[in-house]
């Protein structure tokens, strides 16, 4: 019952979105000759279709990503805390921010409709066709517009929210990697040998994970950073030409989400990162110069050349999630 009304509403928020981003793309077309109102309705539409095509290819990898679960189902008791709190930070983050922009989009919405109805002027211009701008459509096509609004970026936060729990469990999986290593000082060359076997089976499947994780979100990735870098500019162009109070708030809210999407991405993206490459110290550091068996050392050193490569989550194959791609973007 819980999947079909989940499945309900998801093609509700598709079918809503996608008559939003047909209405500013009508808009964008008819309106092409006045640029600051053009560069408003193709931000609305390319937004409107950044969350449809998302959610969709999430809806097609679905499977994928349940493999990607199953892989991660076989944790180590040490990692439950961990995992909940940090989990429960970013859960705070993405509330916080939700409810920041849905503030915003409140305050948006609410300063125009009581403009209309003290003094009869409509200051927020809709990025819809010029029949939703009548006065007597006006309010109701205002109040759904900021409704698609909220609905869009509290599905991108959960989308993102959804990226990040599972990149936090991919990484834990090299911390424990690394962990394993740190013990190895205390084990005789026969126990390590013994060990480093199932070490390497479990090195090699958090790379699968990783890139069966890639493989789910990479196309998503890309539409996101570039329809976002897009918008960004064409965000900026509009609240600089605009001197409406509704149209800057509403551009503050849409920025906001935007770079909020695109750090919390590359922030995990960074971490994932970071944590497998780290694991190249810990092998260098776990002793391996004091052993006599040189076939455990040739073992080791040939484990080393292989970490030297870290796990990353790329953007369509044409670059990786992290935090210099935040800083090009931004």
């Amino acid at each position: 019952m819980k999947l079909i009304q989940r499945r309900i509403w998801f093609w509700y928020d598709a079918i809503s979105i996608l008559v939003f981003t047909t209405l500013t793309l009508i808009d964008a077309l008819f309106s092409s000759c006045e640029v600051d109102h053009f560069s408003f309705s193709l931000a609305c539409f390319l937004s409107g279709s950044k969350h449809f095509f998302s959610a969709l290819f999430l809806q097609i990898h679905r499977e994928r990503i349940s493999k990607v679960l199953d892989l991660l189902r076989q944790s180590y008791p040490t990692r439950d805390d961990y995992v909940r709190t940090v989990c429960k930070r970013f859960r705070i983050l993405s509330i916080v921010v939700v409810v920041f922009i849905i503030s915003l989009n409140i305050v948006a919405c609410a300063v125009p409709l009581l403009t209309l109805c003290f003094s009869g002027q409509r200051t927020f211009i809709l990025p819809y066709p010029d029949f939703f701008k009548r006065n007597e459509i006006y309010p109701f096509a205002l109040i759904w517009s900021f409704y698609n609004s909220t609905i869009g970026v509290t599905q991108v936060i959960s989308l993102t929210y959804v990226f990040v729990a599972i990149a936090v469990l991919i990484s834990l999986e090299f911390d424990e990697l690394k962990a394993q290593v740190g013990d190895w000082k205390n084990c005789d060359e026969k126990e390590v040998d013994e060990r480093i076997r199932d070490w390497v089976k479990q090195h090699n499947r958090a790379f699968d994970i990783v890139n069966e994780f890639d493989k789910a979100f990479s196309i998503v990735f890309l539409i996101k950073f570039v329809i976002s870098a897009t918008n960004i500019a064409m965000i900026l162009f509009h609240l600089r030409a605009q001197n409406d109070f509704g149209h800057f708030i509403v551009n503050i809210a849409y920025v906001t989400s935007e770079l909020n999407q695109i750090f919390l991405q590359c922030y995990i993206g960074q971490l994932l990162m970071n944590s497998s490459e780290q694991i190249i110290d810990s092998l260098y550091d776990c002793g391996w110069e004091n052993w006599e068996n040189l076939k455990l050392k040739k073992t080791i050193l040939i484990i080393m050349q292989r970490s030297q490569k870290p796990a990353v989550l790329t953007i369509g194959k044409f670059g990786t999630v992290s935090v210099q791609q935040f800083t090009d973007v931004s």
